[in-house]
């Protein structure tokens, strides 16, 4: 393997490393599933009603670095209907 090969390998592996992010998005999408595993598809129907899902992210960390971005925020609510 050439040195220039090798050079840009190892430029390619630094640049891949962790970094902090500040902002960001995450996109999920969701099936709410009745205790037989039958997909419920209208959340007014399941007894009782379900109303709204809530994401709950939890940092790599969990407890002891205390990042937990959707704590407390209405915004990481969803109308259950919705599935994304």
């Amino acid at each position: 393997m050439s040195t220039r090969i090798r050079l840009g390998v190892l430029c390619g592996l630094l640049a891949a490393g962790c970094v902090r992010i500040d902002g960001g998005a995450v996109e999920v999408s969701w099936v709410v599933r009745s205790t037989d595993g039958r997909a419920i598809t209208d959340c007014s129907c399941a007894n009782p009603a379900i109303s709204k899902v809530r994401i709950d992210l939890v940092g790599m960390n969990g407890d002891i670095d205390q990042t937990q971005p959707c704590a407390g925020r209405t915004s990481c609510e969803f109308p259950c209907q919705r599935q994304t």
